[in-house]
């Protein structure tokens, strides 16, 4: 997560600049860096830097208080806000065929819904592995459509043997994979 810090001088224009030391101690254990860890200001002159807080990999979902301070030094400006971590929904994948039994030369629809949590997965990649009853394997990769439908038509050919056929179905998400 990104933050913008500003800070401003107060000092008066007789003085001379001022350079801000930048440091963050909330979230405790998170990394944190800055765009620049100092500013120097003039009298009255005002900058910013980027803060990013980076959550560890095991942070539990929740709000968390972060922080920032500008220090120089015995005079000190801090700011306040909060980032909220939230659980990656779970993908989950459902396969469907058009029917139970199929003879040489009819279209066969395997229809896979994709899902993160209760969302569609619109985009998700989508592949079907279909196992003949020889062994023999046939693949397919679909693009799930707004809805998170992937559909593949596959037409039983006059050399495909008879028999029970078996069909996974294995989708991509947004670095996820069910």
């Amino acid at each position: 997560m990104s933050y913008t810090v500003s800070v401003k001088s107060n000092d008066s224009a007789g003085c001379s600049s001022s350079t801000f030391s930048m440091t963050s101690s909330q979230p405790s254990g998170w990394p944190t860096a800055f765009s620049a860890t100092s500013l120097a200001l003039s009298p009255g002159q005002a900058g910013s830097v980027t803060m990013t807080k980076t959550p560890p990999a095991n942070a539990t979902p929740n709000m968390y208080p972060v922080d920032a301070r500008a220090t120089n030094g015995t005079f000190v400006g801090s700011g306040a806000a909060n980032v909220t971590v939230m659980a990656v929904p779970a993908l989950l994948a459902s396969l469907s065929v058009s029917g139970p039994t199929y003879t040489k030369g009819q279209p066969v629809s395997f229809t896979a819904t994709v899902l993160s949590g209760s969302s569609p997965a619109a985009n998700a990649s989508v592949t079907f592995t279909m196992t003949r009853a020889d062994g023999s394997t046939a693949t397919k990769t679909v693009t799930a459509d707004s809805t998170g439908k992937a559909v593949w038509s596959y037409k039983v050919g006059p050399r495909d043997p008879k028999g029970l056929y078996t069909v996974t179905v294995q989708a991509n998400y947004n670095s996820q994979a069910h």
